[in-house]
């Protein structure tokens, strides 16, 4: 399938994404996508960010995971990457309600120290942004050290809360679709 331009919808979001293998396929396999890269290519600045959610909200694409670009930024101005996001926590200096125990900021993002070990341990995303090591080296040190004991030593002191997961509006919307194909129009 040729990935037109004229076609895609266009929508914005993070530059990281968590993808299944069924949408691994379907990028890799399924579509060609050259001409779509080539003209994000010619942009200045967001190329990243609009790849692969233009292709998911593009209904016509049918892609494995497609997810409306009405629906991107639900609750953003909450803090999407706390309700909407699994891949990557990142704290914004305009969610400052959510704290920024360090509280040094680069690029308008919180760089975590160990004043937020306690909060960082117990996210459900799969990876933090910013830890750096010129600013703070223990907390990078002690993240790493936690991992290494819930992965090889057992530790368990913060299990995996399924509701999360469950509720995420990608879960909802695709359980809805399982349902009636016709779901994804409705879906709020």
């Amino acid at each position: 399938k040729e990935c037109e331009k004229e076609e895609i919808t266009m929508a914005k979001g993070w530059a990281q994404v968590s993808l299944t293998h069924e949408t691994v396929e379907y990028l890799l396999d399924k579509i060609n996508t050259t001409r779509f890269i080539t003209e994000l290519h010619k942009m200045y600045y967001g190329m990243d960010e609009l790849f692969v959610q233009s292709l998911a909200a593009t209904r016509a694409l049918g892609m494995p995971g497609m997810y409306p670009a009405r629906c991107m930024h639900e609750n953003d101005s909450v803090a999407p990457s706390n309700h909407l996001f699994v891949t990557r926590l990142t704290h914004w200096n305009w969610w400052k309600a959510y704290g920024c125990g360090s509280n040094i900021w680069r690029h308008m993002i919180c760089i975590f120290g160990v004043e937020d070990l306690p909060y960082l341990a117990g996210v459900h995303h799969l990876m933090v942004n910013k830890l750096m090591p010129t600013v703070d080296y223990g907390a990078i040190s002690c993240i790493g050290e936690l991992l290494f004991n819930r992965t090889h030593k057992g530790l368990d002191d913060h299990p995996l809360n399924y509701g999360i997961y469950e509720n995420l509006p990608t879960v909802r919307l695709h359980k809805g679709m399982q349902r009636d194909p016709t779901y994804f129009d409705r879906f709020e």
